[in-house]
């Protein structure tokens, strides 16, 4: 299993990016466990989960096919150093 995040801007620098376009696409990839819309040089961050950089690769040409992007920037996990679903809630009292 690779973790690869994308960096994903859906317009020119000052345009309004449309939130739905990338709501369209998180259903219809089941490799794509999570987005984040964010602040910054990307409107939004997607980590996929998949087997292998072909399996990406299909990810990543079904993305470009159903939204519109400016831009996109991928990455890829070498190692994972912390995953927890735990939340830190000891400050809570």
């Amino acid at each position: 299993v690779q973790v690869y995040l994308d960096g994903v801007r859906l317009t020119a620098s000052g345009d309004v990016p449309d939130v739905e376009a990338i709501r369209t696409v998180s259903p219809a990839a089941i490799e794509v466990v999570e987005v984040y819309r964010t602040s910054g040089n990307i409107d939004y961050l997607l980590k996929v989960v998949v087997p292998s950089i072909s399996a990406y690769d299909d990810v990543y040409k079904r993305l470009i096919r159903a939204v519109e992007l400016h831009d996109v920037s991928s990455s890829f996990s070498m190692e994972i150093l912390k995953s927890t679903t735990a939340l830190p809630l000891g400050y809570l009292g």
